[in-house]
Formats: structure tokens, C-alpha cells, sequence
């Protein structure tokens, strides 16, 4: 068996810690005098905490430069602990987007659960051996950018034992004597979270006084993580799931997973309950509940409860010292292999006999990965083969390694980070996944509870990490199951003002909705929005309107959802007050001005841009809105900001998420969701332009123009893609080019061979290679993705 010297990893960590230098950055050797016992035995983790954002130090000291800003929720590698006058410091590695640090960090603002070190910072009396001499300390320059300052008129010598302004720091306050003795608020690291976790959090805190809750901020808009999760085959399902869970099948008892499923399982907020939050926890190793028992009761009933096969050891005893030689909890590892192998083991990957890979094992399914069952088990144990594990022994201990070089110890140390890659530290972000399971770390969070109600240390420390996106939904993301069964519009007094219009709506479960309500002019050819989305909006009343022809569309959701259901209905409406005399129908110029909602620029909001004469404004529904400089808003018209382009409608807001005509009333043009017109970019379109919610892929070019009828290369010119003659990217099927088809360049589209091609799930044409098309018959897709047969 493998075994890790402690005397060799204290002789190398200590040659580090005296001799190296702070990476990317630092601009002084660190003096340490001693490395602390706890830390040469074993890899100690700690996450950032009790801070937005925290300045990683080039030495021990307040002032010292800024080597790089660690959000809340960061992991870090504890190296060592040292003090300075009376405040106590840790010396750490981390990483941030590829780069690695090293650097110091105040004791107080790292969360700390390995119960080694926590035990060795209670009993030590003398610490003066891990204190760093002042004079060793270089004096460094103060960073203009992060740094944080001491509170306003307090004595800049005295930052070690000063109070530190708690407000727009990084760090947080050091407390004095008296505030130390004052009672702590038993919520104060929930406070930290978003509103709508508090109340999931605080039921959590009551139940669990000792549990620790850390939020993660990931720096990253909501819809831009799902959305990226949505690509390629990253987000899974067991095809046991309903239709409402699936996008489309992918093989072997698998599908794609549907936007609302992705939604969500990735919504940290739907696992707040005692046995789910456990996909958020740290999953490092600790002697006292880590124990062979405990782990033995969460495969109790599986192929893992007693002797690993060839062995006199069993399962449980190999996990529990696996996990305690790798820092690793055993608990994760014993889930982890539930999760792969299931209850009853019966998989090819650890059988040993497969045909050509014989004594091969491959028990956490690393590389297996196909839409074939014997693409995933070769794949799986080309891995094994590559890897060495010819026995089972080595594939638990190297697979389990693994795991924690790969991602424990790379910033994604828990169960959700291993599903969705939202961490910067390393690989970047999304592609670095351990699984394409949607629903995995929840099912393992389980198994991961009930180890801990069996050890009986339920109540013990344990801290959670739990990520906080940008621009989340207020509620939770719901679930599939949920949804909107019939939607009707009801108007009343089209005759005359004010018009009343109703959305009845029928749903499988008793949910909160929200509404929207738009309005489309035929005589001016735009939509304007009525009214943004609002759980109040079910009904409205429409006044101000001149006699004209309309299309009224009301939109119905479930809060936290992105899906919307929506009716239209038309409307030939005749305002008295709006005739000129002596007409019928002709509307009096005089009264243009009564038809428009723009709000005056007092209202705008805040104004975050001025370009060419206009002035743009962001309101406080998230609504960007443009004015002259006189103060006149801007409506039914383009403009840009000096960044984007947009387009304002007759209420003065910007056009989102909408596809439109261009005033050559030829071209289509689509505004997204952020309402920036996209240029030479693809663009997952969500509504038709007739207001009906759908879920298509198109490219617009550089001039902003919808590709119609066209085949075109991406940026990196490697994928090629078809805009039927819908200008929608065909997608997950086989089908017909169209006749008209042509190459962006305007050229002639060759079909020589045949007339049908077949596009993957990511809209990309298949294309130099054999398959099998939906009769059985064998063809080769050329290089233009046209299908040629023998």
C-alpha cells in the first residue's frame, strides 16, 4: 500500500516555508521561524471568511501590499500560523484564476474546521516560537487598490491593535476587549447571504447552533452560470426522470437536461434543508467522526459493506484510512462511490473482466464518459489502464487521490463545486466538472448525512460554503414538476377607457406567479412593455390609448423561473376623446404626447454613461433608459451608449430579449437580455417576435442581421452550423438543407451528394465521419455537412 512519509512532508514543507518566495507577486521572503506541528503532519484547508472580499498580504501587517483579492468562500491551503504584536496571522496558498499566491491572511477571517489544528491553537501556552521577529518583517509598499485602511483618525501605527472600519472593507473589524465580551449575534454569518437565504439559513442555525454558513460570492450573473451549464453534454439526467426534467435523449439511460432542471438542482437555495446542505460542506478528513463505523453505515445494504473482493480488508476500514492519509472525509469518498457504482457494484468498470482490459478497475469512473455503454466502460478503463489500477486496492486509494488533487484541493472541495464549476481558482470555470449528473451532489448530500446522524455528531462544527451568484431570481428556482396548465387573457371596455385586462391563470401546484404585460401597435410597428414582471400584475388598466388596431399579450411565470406562458389577444379600440371633428377615425396630432409612459428624467434612475449627446440612465428595476441633454427621453429609436447599442421603446425603456425588424423593414435584429443589440454573435433567442416563448439558437451578423438560409463557420473556424430558413440553428436532429441555403459569404451552397445533414445537441453539424442515418443506412458526412451515400 501506499504511504505518505510524514517526516519527508515535514522536511519539504519546511525547506518551502524558509526558502521560498510569495509567487505572483510577493515582494519579500516571508521570515517564519517554525512551521506549526499540526501543519507538517497534514494538508489543513480554511475558506475566507467574514468579509466581502479579503487583500491577501505580502507580510504580516494591516498595511502591507495587496498581492491579490480573495472573495468570501475561497478556498485556501493553511501553511502555517504566526503572530505579530497580538494579532495572529496564517500564511496560505490560494489561487485565482490559474495563479497561484502565497501570502498572509488574519486568523479571524479564515473559517478553520480541521479539528487537528483547531485543538493545537487550544492547548498551546507558548507561541512565541511561530511569532515573526519585527525586524524580519520588510516594510512594503501600500496597494492603491484593496488595501485595507485603518478606521479614519486612528493612528496608522497602531493598525495592529486598532479597530478597523467595518464598512466598504475587506477586512472586518478587529474586536476589542469590551466588544469580545458583548453577547455575538447568533446570525451574524448568515447576514451575509442574500435575503432570500436568510430565512432557510436562520431555520438551519436553530436546529444546529454550532453550524457555520460561509457564503461564496462566484462573481458570476445567474443566467450566464445555467447557460453554461446548458452546453454540450455538462448537465445530465437519468432518463427515469419525467419529460418535464428532459431536454432530449443522450443514451445508455441518460438525457439532456432541461433549462428548469439545470435551474433547478444548480439553485444553492432549493438544498437548505438538514440532509442536502451537506453538498456544501468542506469535505476534508477529521479523526473523531471520520471513523470506519460510521463510514460502514452509509454502505451498509451495498456490494461495499464488507470485504473488498481479494482482500481481508473491508470497504469501510480501506475508506476511513484512505481518507485519513489523503485528508480526505471518507463519508465523500464512500457517497461518491455509491453515486458511480451504485448499490449492487455489477458495473464492467470494476469487474475485472471485461474483455481487453482484464484486471482492470476503475471504481470512481474517471474518463468514462460516451453515449454508448461501451464507450463509457472503455473509455473508463483506458483510464484505469493509463492510471495503472490493476487492482481493486489501487483504484479506491489512486482514484481517491485523484479526487483530492484534482479538486478538493484545487478550490472545488465540495460537492456542488465538483457538479457545477463556478470556482476560479483553478481550470477556469464550468469545464471542469467531476460529473454530468444534474441531481448528483444532491443525492450525495444524503448518503453524506446520514453517516453523520449514525456517527451521532450531527450537532459538531461544521461549516457550509455555499455560492451567491449575481443577479439571482428572488425565490428559488422551481422545480420541474411545477407548471402553468392553462392561460387565458379576459378584456373588458374595448369600446372605451379605461380598459381592464385580466390573465387567468391554471397551475398543477399551488405556486407564486408573476406577470408581464406588453403591447404591440400596428400602426407603429413596435411592442412596449405595460408592465414589467410583478406578482401584483395579474390584472391592469390601460388608458391613454389613441383609436387604433393592438395586440395585447399577457405573460405568466413561476417566480424564480425563466419559463413563461403567455396569451395574446387583439384589440380594435376607438377613443372618442382622441377623434378629430368631423372623423371617423383620424386621430388629432394634439394629443401624441398623451400616449407616452417614458418616465421624466428626475425618475431615470442612475445615470451610468453619457455618449454623443445623450444621457443613459439604469432605473431601479434593472431598466436602462436614454435622454437628451435637454432631459427629453428618447423613444422609439436607437442609441448607444458607447458600448452597446439600443433600442428604446415608446415607454423609454430599452428593448430586451426580442427579436425585431429593422427599419428597412427587412432584417430581423434581436436584443438581449441585458437589451444590447448582438452583433457577429450567436444568440439563444427565448421569445418569437410575436411575444410566444421558444428556446432557439441564432447568429446575427456584423451589421446585427438574423443569418437566414446560411451555413457559416464559428469564430474559431472549426464548428459548422446551419440558420434554417426560420434563422433558427437546427439542433439534436437530422434535416433537409434548404433549397435557398447559402454560405455567409453569399456563395453558392454545393449539396453535392444529397440534400439532408444532421446537427449535434450544440447546434454544430456533424461532418467528416461515418454514421448511421434514421433508416439504418450508412453514410458519410462530408466536410460541408451535407450527407453523402454510397
Amino acid at each position: 500500500m501506499k504511504k505518505i512519509s510524514i517526516l519527508l512532508v515535514s522536511l519539504v514543507m519546511a525547506f518551502l516555508l524558509i526558502g521560498m518566495t510569495s509567487l505572483a507577486g510577493a515582494n519579500a521572503t516571508p521570515e517564519i521561524r517554525e512551521v506549526a506541528p499540526c501543519l507538517q503532519e497534514k494538508y489543513v484547508q480554511g475558506m475566507v471568511y467574514r468579509c466581502e472580499a479579503y487583500g491577501l498580504k505580502a507580510s504580516s501587517d494591516t498595511s502591507a501590499k495587496v498581492l491579490t483579492k480573495l472573495t468570501v468562500g475561497t478556498t485556501v491551503h493553511v501553511l502555517n500560523l504566526v503572530k505579530k504584536g497580538n494579532v495572529e496571522w496564517c500564511y496560505v496558498e490560494a489561487a485565482v484564476n490559474g495563479v497561484e499566491y502565497s501570502g498572509y491572511i488574519q486568523r479571524k477571517n479564515l473559517m478553520i474546521t480541521d479539528e487537528v489544528f483547531l485543538a493545537f491553537e487550544e492547548s498551546r501556552e507558548d507561541v512565541s516560537a511561530y511569532a515573526e521577529p519585527e525586524e524580519s518583517t520588510e516594510s512594503t509598499e501600500e496597494s492603491t487598490e484593496g488595501t485595507e485602511e485603518s478606521s479614519e483618525g486612528t493612528d496608522e501605527s497602531q493598525t495592529d491593535t486598532s479597530e478597523e472600519s467595518q464598512e466598504n472593507s475587506d477586512e472586518s473589524t478587529e474586536e476589542s476587549e469590551e466588544e469580545s465580551s458583548e453577547e455575538v449575534d447568533p446570525y451574524e454569518d448568515i447576514y451575509q447571504f442574500p435575503e432570500s437565504y436568510q430565512e432557510a439559513l436562520k431555520a438551519l442555525k436553530d436546529k444546529h447552533p454550532n453550524w457555520v454558513f460561509v457564503p461564496f460570492y462566484t462573481n458570476v450573473d445567474w443566467e450566464y452560470a445555467v447557460s453554461q451549464e446548458m452546453v454540450g453534454v455538462r448537465s445530465l439526467i437519468q432518463d427515469s426522470y419525467k419529460d418535464s426534467w428532459k431536454k432530449a435523449p443522450y443514451g445508455s439511460g441518460w438525457s439532456y437536461a432541461s433549462e428548469s432542471a439545470v435551474r433547478y438542482f444548480m439553485d444553492p437555495r432549493n438544498w437548505l434543508q438538514d440532509n442536502t446542505i451537506f453538498q456544501f460542506e468542506q469535505l476534508t478528513y477529521n479523526a473523531s467522526y471520520h471513523n470506519a463505523a460510521a463510514t460502514q453505515s452509509i454502505l451498509k445494504g451495498s456490494f461495499m459493506e464488507g470485504l473488498i473482493e481479494g482482500y481481508v480488508i473491508t470497504y469501510p476500514y480501506t475508506l476511513n484510512a484512505i481518507g485519513a492519509e489523503i485528508g480526505v472525509s471518507p463519508f465523500h469518498l464512500a457517497s461518491r462511490l455509491l453515486q458511480e457504482q451504485g448499490r449492487y457494484g455489477t458495473s464492467e468498470l470494476i469487474s475485472g473482466t471485461y474483455p481487453g482490459y482484464e484486471n482492470l478497475y476503475n471504481y470512481f469512473n474517471f474518463g468514462a464518459a460516451g453515449q454508448t455503454r461501451q464507450q463509457i466502460v472503455e473509455n473508463g478503463l483506458k483510464k484505469a489502464r493509463a492510471m495503472k489500477w490493476t487492482n481493486r486496492y489501487d483504484s479506491l486509494y489512486g482514484g481517491s487521490q485523484l479526487l483530492a488533487d484534482g479538486y478538493i484541493r484545487k478550490g472545488q472541495d465540495t460537492l456542488y463545486l465538483q457538479k457545477y464549476d463556478v470556482d476560479n481558482s483553478y481550470y477556469g470555470m464550468f469545464s471542469h466538472q467531476y460529473m454530468q449528473n444534474v441531481g448528483a451532489a444532491a443525492a450525495e448530500s444524503k448518503s453524506m448525512y446520514k453517516g453523520y446522524v449514525n456517527a451521532g455528531i450531527i450537532e459538531g462544527l461544521f461549516a457550509f460554503k455555499i455560492p451567491v451568484y449575481l443577479n439571482m431570481p428572488k425565490t428559488a428556482s422551481p422545480s420541474p414538476d411545477i407548471a402553468i396548465t392553462e392561460t387565458q387573457i379576459h378584456v373588458d371596455n374595448q369600446a372605451s377607457e379605461p380598459i381592464f385586462a385580466e390573465l387567468l391563470v391554471t397551475t398543477n401546484y399551488a405556486v407564486d406567479l408573476e406577470y408581464r404585460w406588453l403591447l404591440y401597435s400596428y400602426e407603429t410597428e413596435c411592442w412596449e412593455e405595460l408592465a414589467a414582471w410583478d406578482s401584483q400584475k395579474q390584472q391592469i388598466t390601460i388608458t391613454n390609448l389613441k383609436s387604433g388596431d393592438y395586440l395585447l399579450q399577457g405573460e405568466v411565470r413561476v417566480v424564480g423561473s425563466n419559463n413563461a406562458e403567455s396569451v395574446v389577444c387583439g384589440m380594435n379600440y376607438v377613443n372618442e376623446k382622441y377623434k378629430e371633428e368631423g372623423t371617423d377615425d383620424e386621430v388629432d396630432s394634439d394629443h401624441q404626447d398623451d400616449i407616452s409612459f417614458a418616465k421624466p428624467v428626475e425618475e431615470a434612475g442612475e445615470k451610468y454613461a453619457s455618449y454623443q449627446g445623450l444621457d443613459f440612465y439604469l432605473d431601479q428595476e434593472g431598466f436602462k433608459r436614454c435622454y437628451s441633454e435637454a432631459g427629453e427621453p428618447i423613444v422609439n429609436q436607437f442609441a448607444c451608449d458607447g458600448e452597446f447599442t439600443y433600442y428604446f421603446q415608446l415607454d423609454g425603456t430599452c428593448m430586451r430579449n426580442r427579436l425585431t425588424y429593422h427599419p428597412d423593414g427587412e432584417h430581423i435584429l434581436y436584443f438581449d437580455e441585458y437589451g444590447h443589440e448582438v452583433f457577429s454573435n450567436f444568440a439563444n433567442v427565448k421569445v418569437t417576435m410575436e411575444g410566444a416563448a421558444v428556446d432557439d439558437y441564432c447568429f446575427f451578423d456584423v451589421y446585427g442581421f438574423l443569418y437566414v438560409n446560411v451555413i457559416t463557420y464559428d469564430q474559431t473556424g472549426t464548428k459548422l452550423y446551419y440558420a434554417n430558413e426560420y434563422g433558427v440553428m437546427e439542433h439534436g436532429k437530422w434535416f433537409r438543407f434548404s433549397d435557398d441555403a447559402k454560405w455567409a459569404d453569399g456563395s453558392a451552397f454545393d449539396r453535392a451528394g444529397g440534400d439532408y445533414g444532421y446537427a449535434m445537441e450544440d447546434c454544430s453539424l456533424m461532418t467528416n465521419q461515418y454514421t448511421y442515418d434514421t433508416n439504418g443506412n450508412l453514410c458519410y458526412m462530408q466536410g460541408n455537412g451535407v450527407a453523402k451515400y454510397n
